[in-house]
């Protein structure tokens, strides 16, 4: 674009091309004492009779300059649109089946695998001897020295048996460091690229503990929060992938519902605590999910009193587990919350009667909500103020309708 505004503001008295070509040549030809060749002349005539054309023209040299400008402007415009297009194709393609934006990812699904690099060279020339290196180093108490040389044995010599010693050397390390999200990786590479190689039950408990370790840190800086509980999550869910059977993997699906309600998201919560009874049926973990599922929707429903769909939900869990726990420590305060619940469901109905009767001024409609309340509410202290109101409309005469309007279906 520069180059274009400094091509634009060339004087218009600068000569085209070929009467400059002609210039060059007519200085070339001069001899060196300053007289003019034959050919000097030859090309001092040329000059002249060049320049005379260009000035009985005096449009010749801003149209030739117009073309080249616009020669370039098209050669600009072609290498935007090089630069632009795979853009405009990727932005056109059809994301239908395409994975949600919104959605979250899994960091430690796959991680990439280890390559030989200039930054990870072993000090020895076989992995055998590299191994026996960083164990000298490990029992020397030399951990940075030992985590370096395990590392370097993995990334050069992947395929190795000793990559997978090095490997779960290398994880044990880092955890014994107290970097806990790290030895988790570490760990979940192993799983990924070393799999049946190694004791997995036993990997999958230290990846326990490792997330259990980083969850109960307190990840602040000056008050700021370094990490969240979606972080601590995102292992919780990867460890109960690893091991959808294992013996513990009904305390880690409880967990990740906890860390979902500790984050303030209680219909996530709530969808995670209900997987735990389907998936471990007759559980502790079952048990307490249950109990903790209840407890997230009547919470959700005392605090949203209009979602009478979420109250309902809640009575109905409520119930269940008081009916299936009735001895459950916890029983008491689920039916304080179902009382609750149920008092609230008794101001909704009677404030809907209410609306219609005050607000709308729908006789019909009032009176219907009035005999619903009385039939489903009878011993509670606002039937008699919905009895005195009902018989109060029932004794008014129905109003006549307007003329030209029945009371009939128009079809």
């Amino acid at each position: 674009m520069l180059l274009l505004l400094w091509l634009r503001d060339l004087d218009d008295t600068r000569l085209p091309w070929e009467p400059r070509r002609a210039t060059l040549v007519h200085r070339d030809a001069q001899s060196d004492n300053g007289v003019q060749s034959t050919e000097g002349a030859r090309a001092t005539q040329a000059l002249t009779n060049e320049i005379a054309v260009c000035g009985a023209r005096p449009g010749r040299m801003q149209t030739e300059r117009d073309h080249m400008i616009g020669r370039m402007a098209v050669r600009v415009s072609g290498f935007v649109l090089m630069l632009l297009l795979p853009a405009f194709l990727a932005s056109g393609q059809d994301n239908r089946g395409s994975t949600p934006v919104f959605q979250e990812t899994d960091p430690y699904e796959k991680p990439d695998r280890k390559e030989p690099s200039m930054w990870h060279r072993p000090s020895a020339d076989t992995p055998a001897a590299q191994l026996a290196l960083a164990n000298r180093y490990a029992q020397e108490g030399r951990r940075r020295r030992a985590i370096s040389a395990n590392r370097s044995l993995v990334h050069k010599w992947h395929t190795s048996p000793e990559a997978v010693s090095a490997q779960q050397n290398l994880a044990r390390l880092i955890e014994e460091a107290g970097d806990f999200e790290d030895a988790f990786l570490e760990y979940q590479y192993l799983i990924t690229y070393f799999a049946g190689q190694f004791p997995f039950l036993e990997i999958l408990d230290r990846q326990y503990r490792c997330a259990n370790a980083f969850a109960s840190r307190d990840h602040r800086f000056l008050g700021l929060a370094l990490s969240s509980q979606r972080d601590t999550r995102q292992m919780y869910e990867r460890l109960l992938r690893n091991g959808p059977n294992w013996a513990k993997a009904p305390e880690v699906a409880t967990r990740i519902g906890e860390l979902y309600e500790a984050d303030g998201d209680v219909p996530e919560a709530i969808a995670a605590y209900d997987q735990v009874p389907n998936r471990f049926p007759n559980t502790e973990a079952a048990h307490a999910a249950a109990y903790r599922a209840a407890t997230c929707r009547s919470h959700f429903a005392l605090t949203h009193p209009r979602d009478a769909q979420a109250r309902q939900d809640a009575v109905t869990a409520i119930q269940a587990c008081l009916k299936k726990y009735p001895q459950d420590p916890q029983a008491p305060t689920l039916r304080a919350s179902l009382q609750d619940l149920e008092g609230q469901t008794v101001e909704a109905a009677y404030a809907q009667a209410v609306f219609y009767d005050r607000n709308r001024h729908d006789r019909a409609a009032a009176i219907a909500a009035y005999r619903d309340f009385q039939r489903r509410f009878p011993d509670v202290p606002q039937a008699k103020e919905a009895a005195a109101r009902l018989q109060l409309l029932e004794r008014k005469p129905m109003p006549m309708p307007k003329q030209g309007v029945t009371n009939e279906v128009v079809r």
